[in-house]
């Protein structure tokens, strides 16, 4: 079936932004500079960061990570490598720049609330730790620590000071 004006313009954003983006992390990662920390831990059981490689996964693993929230639509995570950890993924496809879904946001929380339950860290991450997975944390904190949004966004900038300023503004945080 034909695309719609919507569709083909995702498909355009995705050629042009989403490819050479996730093309750049990796290439930082691979040579030891990352562009942003791999995790910052926001509260005893959640971390935030930015995309694993599979040669991450070891260094989650040892933290104690057994839950992963993936709001990458262009990154499928390193899936086999989670297998052999025993690590659960939650992928919540989400294009870079644009918000969470409110299903998203709600599959999310119910994610982390079974880590939580599980007593398990869980770390969530986009590709540069920043937007999407901020959002959900920031969603996550609000929901189920019951901290005011101006509390939970500002644990969240004094973890990780790379997170978007505007996530506090957005409509499905509040």
């Amino acid at each position: 079936h034909p695309m719609s004006l919507r569709d083909k313009i995702r498909y355009i954003i995705h050629l042009l932004y989403d490819i050479p983006a996730y093309i750049l992390v990796i290439t930082f990662k691979l040579l030891n500079n990352p562009l942003n920390s791999l995790y910052s831990q926001i509260t005893t059981y959640c971390y935030l960061g930015c995309l694993p490689t599979h040669a991450d996964v070891e260094t989650l693993n040892n933290i104690g990570i057994k839950y992963v929230v993936n709001m990458c639509a262009e990154y499928y995570g390193p899936r086999k490598t989670y297998a052999k950890y025993n690590i659960k993924q939650l992928r919540l496809p989400t294009i870079d720049c644009t918000l969470p879904s409110l299903q998203s946001i709600e599959k999310a929380i119910k994610f982390m609330n079974e880590a939580y339950i599980n007593n398990e860290k869980i770390f969530v991450h986009c590709k540069a730790g920043m937007g999407r997975s901020a959002t959900i944390v920031l969603c996550h904190l609000v929901a189920n620590e019951k901290m005011s949004t101006d509390d939970a966004f500002k644990l969240i900038k004094e973890k990780r000071p790379e997170v978007t300023a505007t996530i506090i503004d957005y409509e499905c945080v509040k």
